[in-house]
């Protein structure tokens, strides 16, 4: 069954009249900024203007670091290879498909998906597609490879495992899907021999990498209630693995932290959020459902900070910056959080980067559309991605843009 986006069931619950206790207040209305003191200054290292972006789609393409290139997809087909130092264009290419997940790589290929029920492999030094592999339904989270194998999670809950080398399919785990869903699916991990994914049924299922075969299945969130969105129950984030153990969320649900060798749970407690987790030496951060920002300890799920300022806002899933957490929002800000206490201790605005780019080609935007005119062309919709000093970031207006970090006296 085709998934529903989860904004549009709480735009269209908004406009219900028996809502009040499920809004819980005005958390889901965006918090205006505050000031800050800032400790930390984003400087930009570079920023460029892609060739063509889709200002309505709402797929999280993360860059992509191999080296000292950066590789960028976009959702309307092109993918483009810059190089870290100062952003120069290597080469682009434009295809005949709507980029929908990705990427990665697997030996000399880009490994990306698309909203086709596809997954191509692409040379990265070339750009010429080496192979096409057909899965059961749309790619919403990125594939990943280990050895010989791509592992793709697709948007009717199935596993996919596929020759890295020929495109042929290996094997399939199949999984029941609720009738209900957020529009996301959660990355695949591998931990040993084992591929770990949360489903959207509030179940964590293990597979063997090589054939598919289950290992472990545990039942993370209930699903609880009388109506299908009381009950809905998913896992979307990106789980994280530390010392064999998984560390995982869901919606509705639980946040947990779970034995590898055996799928039991070590800890969890009750924390709605469909974001990844990012870890950092002995703590654990995510936002939850309301782009509330938590700080968990990792052995126990403790709480050690909760940060609210930045409630409703929209936030991508976090990623860590050297001391620092960061997080993009709706409208294009990037907020640079204290590790220790959460506090906001820096701010950077995606407009200067746009403003500084150097355009490489036209701007495409949908006018003949008619839902152009709803488009909010600003925002950041895919978590940020850091690679040594440098943080890379995308926004909805095709900027691609490199951050460094200078401490303030």
């Amino acid at each position: 069954m085709k998934k529903l986006c989860l904004l549009v069931l709480l735009a269209a619950l908004a406009a219900c009249t028996e809502v009040n206790e499920f809004v819980q207040g005005d958390l889901r209305q965006p918090a205006e900024l505050k000031p800050i003191t800032a400790s930390v200054q984003a400087r930009l290292a570079w920023s460029v203007q892609l060739d063509v972006f889709d200002t309505y789609q709402d797929f999280k393409l993360q860059p992509l670091i191999l080296g000292d290139v950066v590789f960028v997809a976009e959702s309307r087909g092109r993918i483009a290879s810059h190089k870290v130092r100062n952003g120069d264009l290597l080469w682009d290419r434009l295809y005949d498909a709507t980029f929908s997940a990705g990427m990665t790589s697997s030996k000399d290929n880009l490994i990306v998906g698309t909203d086709g029920a596809e997954v191509w492999a692409i040379n990265r030094d070339s750009g010429d597609v080496m192979w096409k592999a057909q899965v059961s339904s749309e790619l919403l989270s990125s594939p990943v490879a280990v050895d010989d194998m791509v592992l793709v999670h697709t948007g009717d809950d199935k596993l996919i495992g596929i020759n890295a080398v020929t495109g042929l399919r290996v094997w399939v785990s199949g999984n029941s899907l609720p009738t209900l869903t957020l529009r996301g699916t959660s990355t695949p991990v591998v931990w040993n021999d084992a591929v770990i994914t949360g489903l959207a049924n509030g179940k964590i299922t293990a597979v063997n990498v090589g054939n598919g075969k289950k290992l472990w299945e545990t039942v993370l969130g209930a699903a609880r209630g009388r109506t299908e969105l009381e009950r809905l129950v998913d896992l979307d984030g990106r789980a994280a693995i530390v010392d064999d153990v998984l560390y995982i969320s869901s919606y509705q649900g639980k946040v947990a932290a779970l034995n590898l060798q055996n799928g039991q749970i070590i800890w969890a407690r009750d924390l709605s959020s469909f974001a990844d987790i990012a870890v950092h030496a002995n703590l654990l951060f995510l936002h939850d459902e309301f782009s509330q920002v938590w700080a968990l300890d990792r052995a126990s799920g403790a709480t050690m900070w909760r940060q609210d300022d930045l409630h409703g806002r929209k936030l991508t899933s976090p990623v860590v910056q050297e001391n620092y957490l960061v997080v993009g929002d709706y409208q294009g800000y990037l907020h640079w959080l204290s590790l220790e206490d959460g506090k906001i201790v820096g701010r950077a605005l995606m407009k200067q980067a746009e403003n500084r780019a150097r355009v490489l080609g036209k701007v495409e935007y949908p006018e003949e559309d008619p839902l152009h005119r709803y488009v909010d062309i600003t925002g950041v919709p895919a978590q940020p991605f850091v690679d040594r000093d440098l943080l890379y970031v995308t926004d909805r207006s095709g900027v691609l843009a490199a951050y460094r970090l200078k401490a303030l006296n």
